[in-house]
């Protein structure tokens, strides 16, 4: 982990206290393997480190386009709300499920 106390904005100092963040572990899926969102304490805005979600499932009246013939090579991108983070992760492909359709992700994060 990297921490940075002499590094800050100061409009930011009572949020974000310092520069952190951390190196492999999770962040093994980045290259770099480094990352805010990787550190152990990571602060501010209800944070935490992250985990890495593996597919989406969702049911016919959330998709109703669904289902679709090849989903392989096609991009999620998920915004956090207040928009100020996101994820894009690439399809793997779809599998039917009794109560809908999940697809799962390949490289992204």
């Amino acid at each position: 982990e990297y921490n940075d106390t002499a590094t800050f904005r100061p409009s930011y100092r009572s949020l974000f206290k310092d520069y952190r963040g951390g190196v492999g572990g999770q962040c093994s899926v980045y290259d770099p393997p480094f990352s805010y969102w990787c550190a152990q304490r990571p602060e501010g805005g209800g944070a935490s480190e992250f985990q890495l979600p593996s597919g989406l499932s969702f049911t016919p009246s959330q998709l109703p386009s669904a289902p679709y013939k090849n989903v392989s090579g096609g991009r999620i991108t998920a915004w956090r709300p207040g928009h100020w983070a996101n994820w894009q992760f690439e399809l793997n492909g779809s599998k039917a499920k009794k109560a809908g359709t999940e697809l799962t992700f390949g490289k992204g994060g």
